[in-house]
């Protein structure tokens, strides 16, 4: 997933329409969303760690779980280095940023606003 993802990132950077990067945003939010959903449920999710040992046979803590865990890091990296080239187009485009609700049309970035940056990273 790394060498995908900074090509994405790469062509983020550098596309010249803004509607592409809006299109990635929404990608990125359904992205997650669908994660976070399939992950709530699995019955991974439901157990402690200090519950491995009663929940998972040992094939699974061996090979099952890492393999899990290496999937899913890669995926939050790859996630990462997207949405550092979006959030970086947002703040360099204050008509994008206007379009996503982070600026009012005026292009100024006040208190009030800055809060409302963060619904890049939700």
């Amino acid at each position: 997933m790394g060498p995908l993802s900074r090509l994405i990132a790469h062509t983020v950077e550098n596309v010249s329409d803004s509607w592409l990067v809006r299109a990635t945003i929404e990608d990125l939010v359904e992205f997650s969303r669908t994660v976070a959903l399939q992950w709530r449920n699995t019955k991974v999710s439901e157990a402690d760690a200090s519950e491995e040992d009663a929940f998972f046979d040992q094939v699974t803590r061996q090979k099952t779980l890492p393999t899990l865990w290496k999937v899913l890091r890669s995926a939050l990296f790859a996630t990462a280095i997207v949405l550092r080239s979006v959030v970086g187009c947002v703040l360099r485009d204050a008509n994008l940023a206007a379009h996503e609700g982070l600026l009012p049309a005026s292009g100024q970035f006040d208190d009030v606003h800055q809060a409302d940056a963060q619904k890049l990273l939700h």
